[in-house]
């Protein structure tokens, strides 16, 4: 298995801090702005080994002072599947959940969240609510999505699932852009609502990639091919815009854009590769957002590609009841194989990352103690390859926090 292509994702960690204590020899070095808004907090090397024969990540959220890890390819026992999680890396828990019976894997997950009260399981065609309450955790309420969803989150009494993605199921809905609010207490849909797609939503088919997310009565939806976002209530009211064209903003052309049509249905399928081709030539051809996120319910992280395609980080922040630019045009950075950790000036974060109540975590397959590492990324590439001939998947996990 060779693994050097996806090993710069795994420097999601030591974002541009001091990073001393952590048991190198010295400091890495960031932009002034940088370190202002965004520093390490832990590198974890994950005491386990996790088994995927699929192509998803482990599936990570941040609760409180604990951790949480969904395997989607876990073995499915007695109608059971387990979600770990620790505080302490040296001691690893786990929750079980019980299936209902017409259900004998997972592989499909999509998403999970976790509350006081409740935990929501989001899978291929499945809502699964659970109370937060006993050892072996029994669902409460369940509703079939019709593969409309990709994203869960809870509040309060609520679960709210939406998505804003193109794939093989739902290539022929008018619209690929929907949310769901579930009173959980009634069990049943207070709101089931499609919304326009943003432009450029063909790009969803390349990931990493995220035009949408929710945070506490916010939803965010951004087009791909406009530096443009959108801001919701619950009753999809528009509380706000943001816009900006940055300097180094190149526009797709749109004629070329709208040419690319998306399949139609032959022998019950549609031919997703032959969309992605038509696609890829434009993927090179101007700017386009990569992911939304809200770090906070008054923060939002946005990351996106420039005329020479590289990658860009902005940070808004709601002050005063006006979004207000505090972080632009920060450039991710690709360091070079013979630099060692403790000698680079600049560190880029992970194309796949997760944000949740001011953390950003991100799992990269890095099967080795970053703290114990000394010698250069192109030895620690190597030895990665080595690794993964004979082990399975092993990961680091790594956390920042947003501290301004």
């Amino acid at each position: 298995m060779i693994f050097v292509r996806v090993l710069f994702c795994f420097l999601i960690a030591l974002l541009l801090s001091d990073c001393s204590y952590l048991g190198f020899k010295g400091k890495i070095q960031g932009t002034d702005i940088f370190r202002k808004f965004i520093r390490l907090d832990t590198i974890y090397k994950l005491p386990f080994s996790i088994r995927n024969k699929g192509t998803a990540l482990p599936l990570i959220k941040k609760y409180g002072d604990s951790v949480y890890f969904l395997n989607p390819d876990q073995l499915i026992s007695n109608n059971i599947f387990k979600i770990m999680f620790f505080n302490d890396i040296n001691k690893i828990d786990s929750l079980s959940f019980q299936l209902p019976d017409d259900i004998v894997y997972i592989s499909f997950a999509a998403d999970y969240d976790i509350s006081k009260k409740y935990i929501a399981l989001l899978t291929y065609d499945n809502i699964i609510i659970y109370n937060n309450d006993s050892n072996i955790i029994k669902p409460i309420v369940r509703f079939n999505t019709r593969h409309t969803y990709s994203n869960i989150k809870i509040s309060g009494d609520s679960c709210i699932i939406y998505g804003c993605e193109i794939s093989s199921s739902n290539m022929g809905s008018k619209t690929h852009t929907t949310i769901g609010i579930i009173d959980i207490i009634q069990e049943k849909f207070v709101l089931k609502s499609e919304l326009p797609d943003p432009q450029g939503v063909n790009f969803t088919l390349f990931t990493p990639r995220k035009l949408i997310d929710y945070d506490d009565g916010k939803l965010l939806l951004s087009d791909a091919t406009n530096y443009l976002i959108r801001i919701f209530d619950n009753d999809l009211n528009i509380l706000d815009t943001i816009s900006r064209k940055p300097i180094k903003w190149q526009y797709i052309d749109d004629n070329s854009y709208n040419k690319v049509k998306l399949p139609k249905l032959i022998n019950g399928s549609y031919d997703v590769k032959a969309t992605i081709n038509s696609l890829r030539p434009l993927l090179n051809s101007g700017s386009l957002i990569k992911k939304v996120n809200f770090i906070n319910n008054y923060t939002i992280l946005i990351s996106w590609i420039d005329e020479i395609k590289q990658t860009n980080f902005d940070i808004w922040e709601e002050i005063d009841g006006d979004w207000t630019l505090v972080m632009s045009d920060q450039l991710g950075y690709r360091p070079k194989k013979s630099d060692k950790f403790y000698e680079m000036k600049r560190v880029p974060i992970s194309q796949d990352y997760y944000c949740s109540d001011s953390f950003i975590l991100g799992l990269d397959p890095l099967p080795f103690n970053i703290y114990q590492w000394d010698g250069t990324l192109g030895e620690l590439y190597e030895a990665t390859d080595d690794y993964y001939i004979y082990n399975e998947l092993s990961y680091s996990l790594f956390i920042h926090k947003y501290v301004k």
